[in-house]
């Protein structure tokens, strides 16, 4: 499963398969210079019309649009944020956070997802905020910690900065 930027300006989401699934916004989509929110949800399935990419919490127009056919397994594959396996494209950009769900957010998540960072905890397999020190930490309890190769700090902050912690819940007994 990747979602990518393109040499077109867009970006893209595809699962690899007999036939690899694609579903890429229309060209252009991306702005320099300035702060994006992207979200990407996908029930699993090999519809492509399934895939729904979001820029800033608005349903972008898409370009192409293929279906997929028998998926590759890759449930022992290792999540890679801002490049691909191989290490061939590094993507040239900032990233202010990552939150990985395992399920389909509907709109209404997405946009308290993006003004409030981990505050999702339903579903919720990834959240690390970047930075620059390494191993970063995944905030979402499920202990995935990676390493930083090749970044720097940015001179912009995103619009959203911060971390929303979940508290644990107390068991509170009285008799």
């Amino acid at each position: 499963v990747v979602f990518r930027c393109s040499t077109t300006d867009t970006v893209l989401f595809f699962v690899s398969g007999a036939t690899t699934l694609v579903r890429s916004a229309a060209n252009s989509v991306l702005q320099y210079g300035i702060w994006q929110a992207f979200a990407v949800t996908w029930d699993g399935s090999v519809t492509a019309t399934n895939v729904k990419i979001y820029k800033n919490l608005l349903e972008v127009s898409y370009g192409t649009t293929t279906n997929g056919v028998t998926p590759t397994d890759n449930s022992a594959s290792s999540i890679i944020i801002g490049n691909r396996g191989d290490g061939a494209r590094t993507f040239d950009g900032l990233i202010a956070n990552c939150q990985v769900f395992n399920r389909v957010l509907a709109l209404g998540e997405i946009r308290q997802a993006t003004f409030f960072p981990g505050s999702i905890s339903k579903g919720m397999r990834l959240f690390t905020c970047f930075g620059t020190r390494s191993p970063e930490v995944d905030y979402s309890g499920n202990k995935f910690f990676g390493t930083l190769t090749g970044t720097t700090k940015g001179n912009s902050d995103p619009p959203i900065n911060g971390i929303f912690t979940i508290p644990k819940p107390e068991l509170i007994c009285s008799a």
